[in-house]
């Protein structure tokens, strides 16, 4: 017998499609009476509030919208942030800010800053070298940027501050 005369033998059942392609594929009546047994204990925690605040979801999104900002920091917007986890940006933005008190940009900003201050701190590079590798096109937006963060610009933060102090501003 081939599978799909197999199949479409199966298929013709009284049970719907769903429980007869698993019985075909799963070859025991026991699991499909184990997997109608737990169905209703399923469906409520399927309704419980927890899951309806989607608080675990929320947290699992969290944390793949950190993660994917800390790997994708120089071209991450909130725009591809949400497309790459699946969800709308609205929702993201909720979420993300219930969870962490910023908003996914203004983590996203934190991040970039927090690199600029090493760069600045570790590196010889010009301003617009140290924008470029954040993230940032216009060096005088990443300076407004840095400026409105660290209350002074990148290069007098560069030219004021010791190595080890570089935490402080932040």
């Amino acid at each position: 017998m081939s599978y799909g005369s197999t199949y479409k033998e199966k298929s013709a059942c009284t049970e719907c499609g769903y429980c007869t392609a698993l019985k075909f594929l799963l070859g025991k009546e026991s699991v499909m009476d184990q997997i109608k047994e737990e169905l209703p204990m399923l469906k409520a925690l399927l309704n419980d509030q927890h899951m309806l605040d989607n608080s675990c979801y929320s947290r699992d999104y969290v944390e793949i919208a950190k993660d994917y900002i800390h790997a994708n920091l120089k071209t991450v917007t909130v725009d591809s942030l949400a497309k790459h986890i699946g969800i709308n940006r609205s929702y993201l933005t909720k979420i993300f800010t219930d969870k962490t008190g910023l908003s996914p940009m203004s983590y996203i900003t934190k991040k970039r800053m927090e690199l600029a201050v090493y760069y600045l701190m570790h590196t010889n590079w010009m301003i617009r070298e140290v924008a470029k590798e954040t993230g940032y096109k216009d060096p005088l937006h990443f300076s407004k940027v840095f400026k409105n963060n660290y209350g002074i610009g990148p290069k007098e933060y560069r030219k004021g501050v010791e190595p080890d102090d570089h935490f402080k501003a932040s």
